[in-house]
């Protein structure tokens, strides 16, 4: 990336260190002393600043290795070309925008095993028998369904990913699928042993496919994000014909990644944007990157930046 760009400049890294700092200290401040924590309806963690510091700065460590392993993903695999700084700049600027989600840890986790789950599937080019990458890879969809069940779908993207880069192998997706069902399978038996209410288990049945159509509601902030998002998303797509195939199809599946978060933040739980918000990251710093007339970016992030804090305030 141009060293000149706004971006990659000092200014632009203490404006976003300084609103990330500050939108982090006040949902700290505002959540921190009134979060109640139940793990499964058996582990209870009280209310105090200890924990709430405890509690806090675990989700904060996992989203920074979230985002470090994004970031040497795509430029392990040579995805994107640009900085990784840039990639990692974006990525904490949408944590910023969004602070309340660090305490959710349940989507923290989530995106972590995406991460895990992206990182089977770039490898799955560099291995002739892929079966133990399909089963890790679905055993991170298993674990993540437990912790937010409507997680389950990007099993299915994992499957749609993998139809596009191999031919049908039954012992492949019979693989998959045992990868699957064994994390819940312990849990359901775990639960059963020690007669644990095991609560994002039962969100498996009727729940996990329904849609609440409130989720349509967002404000005119959240759309301008969300439009920010779809335009490094279209602009990357475009560029993708010229990439060789094995890379298009990479990029392919973390469009696909992008797909399912977006429709299950619509349609399901607005919390989803944190993990929506990861594949988007990649998505803008490839625009960022490839775009010719980086000036009208460059004005496009001022204008973001100066719209973050107004934006957080009166929409």
């Amino acid at each position: 990336m141009n060293s000149k760009t706004i971006l990659n400049s000092l200014a632009a890294k203490i404006i976003i260190f300084i609103l990330v700092i500050n939108f982090v200290l006040t949902s700290f401040y505002q959540n921190g002393f009134y979060f109640d924590i139940e793990f499964f309806d058996t582990f209870y963690i009280e209310s105090t600043f200890s924990n709430s510091l405890i509690y806090f700065s675990i989700n904060i460590l996992f989203l920074i290795a979230v985002i470090i392993s994004w970031s040497r993903l795509i430029t392990k695999y040579k995805l994107y070309e640009g900085s990784k700084k840039s990639v990692y700049l974006i990525s904490v600027l949408g944590v910023a925008i969004f602070p309340d989600l660090v305490w959710r840890i349940d989507l923290v986790m989530t995106s972590f095993l995406i991460a895990l789950l992206l990182n089977s599937f770039l490898g799955i080019y560099n291995q002739q028998n892929i079966n133990k990458r399909v089963f890790w890879g679905a055993v991170s969809c298993g674990l993540s369904t437990l912790l937010f069940a409507p997680s389950f779908y990007f099993f299915i993207a994992f499957i749609v990913g993998i139809s596009m880069i191999r031919p049908f192998n039954l012992k492949m997706y019979l693989v998959g699928f045992l990868g699957l069902l064994i994390p819940i399978f312990y849990a359901y038996s775990f639960g059963y042993v020690f007669e644990y209410k095991f609560t994002p288990l039962h969100i498996l049945g009727a729940n996990l496919i329904a849609i609440d159509l409130n989720q349509f509601n967002v404000n005119h902030w959240t759309t301008f994000v969300l439009l920010f998002f779809i335009g490094g998303f279209a602009y990357s797509l475009l560029k993708r014909a010229k990439l060789v195939v094995h890379t298009r199809n990479q990029i392919s599946f973390i469009a696909i990644l992008f797909v399912f978060s977006f429709l299950l933040f619509l349609l399901n739980d607005h919390g989803v944007f944190l993990i929506l918000l990861f594949p988007a990251s990649f998505f803008i710093s490839n625009m960022y990157h490839q775009f010719q007339k980086k000036w009208v970016l460059d004005i496009v992030l001022i204008l973001f930046l100066i719209m973050v804090p107004l934006g957080k305030h009166f929409f």
